[in-house]
């Protein structure tokens, strides 16, 4: 018999079975390995926002092929599919990633993610958030909503150009990037502290 007498003891055990669930889930989902042709995708910032909002079916093709391509069906009320694939841009300043892509149960993809999987260093960081920036940010139409930020707590608010002047100084130690529109939603961050980049649509 399992006596759980403190609160603190109770919520920690929901939690365990709760996380025990999800893995549980996700290891009985079926999967896909693709084909493996050992081929790391390689992709650009303009690749990844013309993913969203299309049918799997329509880059499938493109990406089960590649290095340790990944499928999972998770088919729940939100998620059809969960994609996951290492990527690279030899272009950019930070050149190795992970990338994530969720498919609705339309089978659309709502949501592109993408990590990067080596040392990000503050002057490559900021870099890279000027790359992203010049690739994406700046073509974005119709933009309704803008946000930059130093993730500062005690730094004033700062606009859009403020970030980039900090960014082309070289002198950002954490910074994030969020622009949106009617179709859309795209965000860049750069953390020193975590030695780390990402993008996500």
């Amino acid at each position: 018999m399992l006596y759980l007498k403190e609160p603190e003891t109770r919520e920690n055990m929901i939690r365990i079975i709760t996380l025990l669930a999800l893995i549980f889930s996700l290891v009985s989902c079926d999967k896909d390995n693709g084909t493996g042709s050992g081929e790391v995708l390689t992709i650009t910032p303009e690749l990844l926002v013309s993913y969203y909002g299309k049918n799997w079916n329509t880059i499938e093709g493109g990406l089960k092929n590649k290095k340790d391509y990944l499928y999972t069906n998770l088919n729940n009320q939100t998620t059809l599919g969960v994609i996951s694939l290492p990527a690279k841009d030899p272009d950019a300043p930070v050149k190795n990633y992970q990338l994530l892509i969720n498919t609705n149960q339309q089978n659309i993809i709502t949501k592109v993610v993408l990590t990067s999987t080596e040392p990000v260093d503050q002057p490559t960081g900021n870099k890279q958030m000027l790359y992203y920036y010049d690739k994406v940010f700046s073509k974005m139409t119709g933009v309704t909503y803008r946000w930059a930020s130093e993730n500062n707590p005690q730094a004033p608010p700062l606009t859009v150009s403020d970030l980039l002047l900090k960014l082309n100084n070289l002198s950002c130690t954490e910074a994030s990037l969020s622009f949106g529109n009617s179709q859309m939603r795209m965000s860049a961050g750069y953390s020193a502290a975590t030695h780390s980049f990402s993008f996500d649509l």
